[in-house]
């Protein structure tokens, strides 16, 4: 019995992937698991076997411990790929130098410009301003003070919700230039903040 699921399982998995052929070669790549790469070097082993044959050798292969599969290669996030980046454009430096200078070019503006942009959500924007207002306390009293504006405390919100002279400005400038791009529009609101 135990032998007829894991040959209906193995047999479920190549239909899957047989089904899916046709859509993964326009998907983008995703790293294998130790599993999926498993049951491809087993099924490769067995390659020319059929039928019952064949699902017994693959779920004999699957069980075996000793069955070399190789590891999964790792896909590094972008922030990854930026921290490599810059630890090897500062290699032969040590101590606080080397850490200064990793952390400069993280911060840098050719660095930033291989990341995508970062689109925050109204939450994580409500949290950024009760955060800011809050600016300043410590411990139970910061952790209370950002709780009750995040759940809307009159107080809190009213404190959070305040925009300065300069960020209604950014609002008024960015209002006025739109429909501007790229260069031309951060000229513009160079311009109109300066005034």
């Amino acid at each position: 019995m135990k032998s007829s699921i894991i040959a209906l399982s193995v047999a479920a998995m190549l239909a899957f992937g047989v089904a899916n052929a046709a859509t993964t070669a326009t998907a983008p790549a995703k790293a294998e698991t130790a599993q999926q790469m498993k049951m491809g070097a087993c099924a490769s082993a067995n390659k020319g076997k059929k039928g019952e044959d064949y699902k017994n050798s693959v779920a004999t292969c699957m069980k075996d411990s000793t069955a070399a599969a190789p590891t999964p290669t790792k896909v590094e996030t972008a922030q990854q790929q930026k921290m490599g980046g810059c630890a090897k454009a500062n290699k032969g430096k040590k101590g606080d130098d080397y850490k200064n200078s990793v952390a400069t070019c993280m911060k840098s503006s050719t660095a930033a410009a291989a990341t995508p942009t970062k689109v925050e959500t109204a939450q994580q924007m409500k949290m950024g301003d009760c955060a800011t207002a809050n600016k300043g306390k410590k411990g139970d009293d910061y952790r209370n003070s950002v709780s009750a504006c995040m759940k809307g405390s009159p107080t809190a919100a009213a404190a959070s919700s305040v925009k300065s002279a300069q960020q209604q400005k950014m609002g008024d400038c960015a209002k006025a230039n739109k429909g501007k791009k790229g260069a031309d529009y951060k000229s513009a609101m160079s311009a109109c903040l300066k005034q």
